[in-house]
């Protein structure tokens, strides 16, 4: 069995490594990890995110979707909370329990925990975790809801530099409303927020991006009966 490493469970999408490169107070500095933390659950509106935890007592936070903290966040633990942390991962000894916990809420998140020592990594997932476990993540969520955070990376979405992420110009077959069209789609938060002169039936919309991501959301009007065509806004406009 290999000696504890603080770390824990991510999704999937995951680095082998246990380092990664983040931004501290204007400089880059390698930081080893020891722990990444997320959720994820079968229905929409679950926060999508990674919570990484470094050896240093940094922390940062990954938000992608359904969340206010959208792009990646970085935070430098207090001594004592760091402390706190280190002494409920070092007692649960997270190498020595098992990898998998019942799951028997098919609605409920899901916690995933993946943790680091060296070249070595180990899952944990599931919903009905021991206490020490649980432990851990209460202290996790605490940390990621008492603010303290600092934006290092905003969030590119994937789309070209001048491209703003949650605008939209949008033209509707003739036909077509665009209030009642709009509400189609109000799980977006999607919003006129005027008219544009350039074309009939022709609107500049708003959408939250943390609630589904903007790529994505364009496919979604790509294949809309009532919409002739659609592009996202540019900052040289």
């Amino acid at each position: 069995m290999k000696p504890f490493v603080y770390g824990l469970v991510l999704p999937l999408l995951l680095l082998a490594s246990g380092c990664s490169l983040i931004s501290a107070g204007g400089g880059a500095a390698e930081k080893v990890k020891i722990l990444e933390y997320t959720r994820y659950c079968s229905q929409k509106g679950c926060p999508d995110f990674i919570l990484s935890v470094y050896q240093t007592g940094h922390v940062t936070y990954e938000g992608k979707a359904y969340t206010s903290l959208m792009g990646t966040h970085l935070q430098q633990l207090p001594e004592a909370q760091w402390t706190t942390l280190k002494q409920s991962i070092e007692s649960a000894n997270l190498w020595r329990i098992p990898e998998e916990f019942p799951i028997s809420q098919f609605y409920a998140p899901v916690t995933m925990i993946r943790i680091f020592e060296g070249e070595y990594t180990k899952t944990i997932r599931g919903q009905e975790l021991p206490y020490e476990l649980a432990l851990i993540v209460s202290q996790l969520d605490q940390i990621t809801n008492n603010g303290g955070w600092k934006l290092i990376a905003p969030p590119t979405y994937g789309l070209a530099k001048g491209t703003i992420p949650n605008l939209l110009r949008i033209q509707l077959q003739a036909n077509v409303n665009f209030e009642y069209w709009q509400s189609k789609y109000y799980e977006y938060s999607l919003s006129m927020v005027k008219n544009i002169p350039e074309g009939n039936n022709y609107w500049l919309f708003r959408f939250d991006p943390s609630r589904i991501q903007p790529l994505a959301f364009k496919e979604l009007l790509d294949i809309d009966p009532d919409v002739m065509k659609s592009e996202f806004e540019k900052t040289n406009k």
